[in-house]
């Protein structure tokens, strides 16, 4: 009885393993698996859930040993639903020597090339809805690599390079091997990529060519090492992001990329995308959300073709972008903010809602975007600006009829002129740019003085301008080896807080009444000589040389020099 059973046994074993031909026929023996599930001969059928602009032209199974080496193949036929868009496909009864097989689907390149992705499928008792995928064939080359040089069966080598592309690749099981191959809009400018995101490392958004290029590049680096080269995934994130431009929409400014797969759902941003590649931290909390706070974040990755540029939030936007060029030179245009700038001799608008730098050509429309619209609340008749070195004045006939002139081309202007201190403005406005409270007060224009005051550059004195506004604490000063003051010295007409040059003894502090008159005294002060004199009932010190000094008169020196 036991010889029977152990008889019963082997045969059992040998048929799970034993094959009378590698063609299907009435002598092909069951296989099965090590859990005693019958695996082969067998039929199979599927899905391909590849991109749905991606038209499979072929399909083919190949028969694997225990070491994945190829031992032979039959062809898939290939089927399109007519309701879902997508592409199934049958394997007509085979007998395969393992509990799985390699599935080679093949796409057309050019006229002369093919793209083939392959793809690992485990065989059990029925073989239905098989599912291939971008992401698994991905793992295809690192499989074979732990089977053929590491040792690991099929069902380790499978778990292991599911899990190193994962961790390569710093994204969830779900959103990596996800099937469906289609971007969803999150809103408020971001995308969450899903199944697209394979598709955005390869390049498949610039083409075919470019994708499969470099999705050979991907499969290698992960089949040898376990993980894709970081310059791959960091090359990945420029070209993607080079895509992008701001685009109007309704009103709305979305940064957005415009490429064949935008059909797919891929047209915002992926800030998760961005932040595993350049390794920036793009989150938004809750707090930032709510104070709609912008935020500037540097891209600081030696690897990348964007290295030292700036990801901004736009919190009015509501979404990441990248600084333009022309932001780095002349500033950001934030979504919510109406302001010009100007690069050399250009001229540009960042309109609300925008978020982008408009260049402005048409001469009144410029006009009216950097100083003002003409004959509106600010912009009145007279009102002067300079613009490409050209002088401009707003006229109005009236309250509705006003218009930009160049009427005083080339014309200048003089003190005691009508449209003088509108032709100084402008003229400040040219060298210094507009008066506004940030501005610096004070500024030297060629041989004249200005001021920035109420919006309006207006012309100072130059003792003013040296000195300081007079006031109970700065009324007296000296500039270029003179002596001034503008109050509490009448009687040499330094009053009504105007600068009046005044004797180095009086700035000093040396007393001149009429005693010193008397005694006709005389001090010397750095240098030059002075006596105190009486003219006009006011006594004064008086400027003299050193022959006009009496003999008879001891000279002293001013308190400044005693150290008084």
């Amino acid at each position: 009885m036991r010889l029977e059973k152990a008889a019963i046994l082997l045969l059992s074993a040998l048929m799970g393993f034993v094959a009378c031909s590698d063609s299907v026929s009435e002598d092909v023996l069951s296989r099965v698996d090590e859990n005693g599930v019958q695996y082969s001969p067998t039929e199979m059928n599927g899905q391909v859930y590849f991109l749905k602009t991606m038209i499979p032209e072929s399909m083919r199974v190949i028969n694997v040993d225990e070491k994945l080496n190829p031992l032979d193949s039959v062809d898939a036929e290939l089927t399109l639903s007519t309701y879902s868009g997508s592409y199934s496909f049958w394997v007509p009864r085979h007998d395969y020597q393992q509990p799985y097989a390699k599935i080679v689907t093949v796409f057309p390149l050019d006229s002369k090339s093919k793209m083939e992705f392959p793809q690992y499928v485990r065989l059990q008792e029925y073989n239905d809805h098989k599912e291939l995928s971008f992401a698994n064939s991905m793992i295809t080359g690192r499989v074979e690599t732990l089977v053929r040089e590491k040792g690991l069966d099929f069902e380790q080598a499978w778990s292991q390079a599911v899990s190193e592309l994962k961790k390569s690749l710093n994204y969830s099981l779900d959103d990596v091997f996800s099937t469906s191959a289609e971007a969803r809009d999150m809103g408020y400018n971001r995308s969450q990529l899903g199944g697209m995101s394979l598709y955005i490392y390869c390049h498949h958004e610039i083409s075919d060519k470019e994708f499969y290029s470099t999705y050979q590049d991907f499969y290698k680096s992960f089949a040898k090492n376990g993980y894709v080269d970081e310059s791959l995934i960091v090359d990945a994130a420029d070209v993607w992001l080079s895509t992008f431009v701001s685009s109007d929409m309704d009103g709305r400014t979305f940064f957005k990329s415009n490429t064949r797969d935008s059909d797919v759902g891929v047209k915002y941003l992926s800030p998760e995308f961005l932040e595993h590649a350049y390794g920036v931290n793009l989150s938004i909390t809750l707090d930032d959300w709510n104070r709609r706070t912008d935020k500037f974040v540097t891209i600081e990755n030696k690897n990348s073709m964007y290295d030292g540029r700036t990801l901004i939030y736009d919190a009015a936007m509501g979404g990441w972008r990248l600084q333009s060029l022309l932001e780095d030179s002349i500033g950001v245009c934030m979504s919510n903010k109406d302001s010009v700038a100007q690069n050399g001799d250009a001229y540009y608008r960042c309109l609300k809602n925008s978020a982008t730098w408009e260049k402005l050509t048409v001469r009144d429309t410029l006009l009216d975007a950097v100083y003002g619209k003409c004959g509106g609340y600010y912009i009145k008749h007279g009102f002067m600006a300079y613009l490409w070195d050209s002088l401009f004045v707003c006229e109005c006939m009236n309250s509705e009829s006003c218009a930009w002139s160049d009427k005083y081309f080339g014309q200048s202007f003089d003190e005691g002129d009508s449209l003088y201190a509108n032709y100084i403005n402008a003229k400040a406005t040219q060298q210094f740019g507009q008066c506004t409270k940030t501005t610096v007060s004070k500024r030297k224009m060629d041989d004249l003085f200005v001021y920035c005051s109420w919006d309006r550059w207006r012309l100072m004195d130059s003792l003013d301008y040296y000195l300081g506004n007079c006031s109970d604490s700065n009324y007296t000063g000296e500039h270029s080896g003179k002596y001034y003051a503008c109050k509490n010295f009448g009687e040499y007409d330094a009053y009504n807080n105007k600068w009046a040059e005044i004797p180095a003894p009086a700035y000093y502090g040396d007393k001149c009444f009429i005693k010193q008159a008397e005694d006709k005294m005389t001090l010397e002060c750095k240098g030059d000589y002075f006596i105190c004199d009486v003219d006009n009932g006011y006594y004064k010190w008086r400027k003299i040389s050193k022959e006009e000094i009496d003999e008879s008169v001891e000279v002293g020196v001013c308190s400044i020099t005693r150290g008084d």
